[in-house]
């Protein structure tokens, strides 16, 4: 079988793409224990995986094997592809429960959280926004500096705690705006 050793990977790679998953990875038992396995804290946020990648990655050595030993299958019904919103909602909070912890104690990750988490802060109100996952705008929005409150944040947060009619008007509106858009 064909691999070769890569020692330590850094974690703070995974904010821009995550290149290990547990369905695709062995770990020795004595290290799984060692890490706890995945933190029921955090079940159900989605992405709890990277969390678990991202403390393994600072534990442990990594190798790969060269050969292909998994297929995975991405259809209509798999969450991460039916609902990707949630999908980076959730990679969001996960990273935040991460720069909440110090980066678990990679300076590294550390800095790199604190330099990332203010744009995803942002980008994720707006996707949220955008695809009208109201909860989760209230829930970033509430790690938004000052200087993330644009005007149409604003605006976007006004018509968010709008009565229900008003909140359908706009949402309706802004569908026909982008399918405007999307015609010209």
């Amino acid at each position: 079988m064909q691999w070769s050793f890569v020692g330590s990977f850094p974690a703070e790679r995974l904010l821009r793409f995550v290149a290990f998953y547990p369905s695709a990875t062995t770990i020795r038992r004595d290290l799984l224990q060692r890490l706890g396995g995945f933190n029921s804290e955090i079940f159900g946020i989605k992405s709890e995986d990277v969390e678990f990648t991202t403390r393994a990655l600072l534990a442990g050595q990594i190798a790969i094997v060269w050969l292909t030993l998994m297929d995975y299958r991405i259809h209509g019904d798999n969450s991460c592809a039916a609902d990707w919103v949630s999908q980076a909602i959730g990679r969001w909070k996960i990273f935040e429960h991460i720069y909440a912890r110090n980066g678990y104690g990679s300076e590294p990750l550390r800095k790199a959280l604190e330099a990332d988490l203010p744009k995803r802060r942002a980008k994720m109100f707006d996707q949220a926004w955008r695809h009208s996952r109201f909860s989760a705008t209230d829930e970033i929005g509430a790690f938004l500096s000052d200087e993330d409150w644009t005007w149409l944040r604003r605006l976007r947060l006004a018509v968010r705690s709008a009565p229900p009619p008003v909140r359908s008007a706009v949402m309706q509106c802004r569908q026909l705006l982008s399918e405007m858009r999307a015609r010209d």
